[in-house]
């Protein structure tokens, strides 16, 4: 387990931020305050931000959740309701029975919407899983190697051609 901090350790973390700022390479902050190196001074310097901006940042995620969760607490009550049809005005009935239609289509566009503030939740929080991405590089030569085995595909094809033509016609 890492030892705890001392205001010390925040301080010295401050000062290389406070150099970082200043323009000072990485390598200079780490040999005038005693590190090895500059992964010394570039751990510092990130610990020093995240003391910086940690309790701001989590004041804005609570502030951003209790924002989602009062959308989401009016919008289920939407989905959960029953929508009359209205046109000009009037509630539109059955023509039978009189009775009042009612539009789905708002407890639809409110569940969409939920989906959408749940994702922005799931964000916020860190609750997906990352995506997974495949990056194929592709370089000239690769293009010039498959250029060249299309022309041979042709060439081939086309000889083919040529002796299937020259045996209808009975060229020998």
């Amino acid at each position: 387990m890492p030892r705890e901090r001392t205001i010390q350790d925040r301080e010295r973390d401050m000062e290389a931020l406070q150099l970082k700022r200043r323009g000072l390479p990485l390598h200079q902050i780490a040999t005038q305050l005693g590190w090895a190196g500059p992964p010394g001074a570039h751990a510092a310097i990130r610990r020093a931000l995240k003391d910086c901006y940690a309790p701001e940042r989590d004041d804005a995620i609570i502030m951003e959740t209790e924002r989602l969760d009062d959308v989401l607490r009016t919008l289920y009550r939407v989905m959960m309701s029953r929508h009359v049809m209205v046109s000009h005005g009037k509630i539109m009935r059955d023509p039978k029975t009189l009775e009042p239609l009612y539009d789905d289509a708002v407890n639809v566009q409110a569940a969409q919407a939920i989906v959408r503030a749940s994702e922005s939740l799931r964000k916020l929080h860190g609750l997906d899983a990352p995506t997974r991405s495949r990056v194929q590089v592709i370089t000239d030569d690769d293009l010039d190697q498959e250029y060249k085995k299309l022309l041979d595909e042709i060439a081939d094809l086309e000889a083919e051609e040529a002796q299937s033509a020259d045996a209808d016609t009975g060229v020998a």
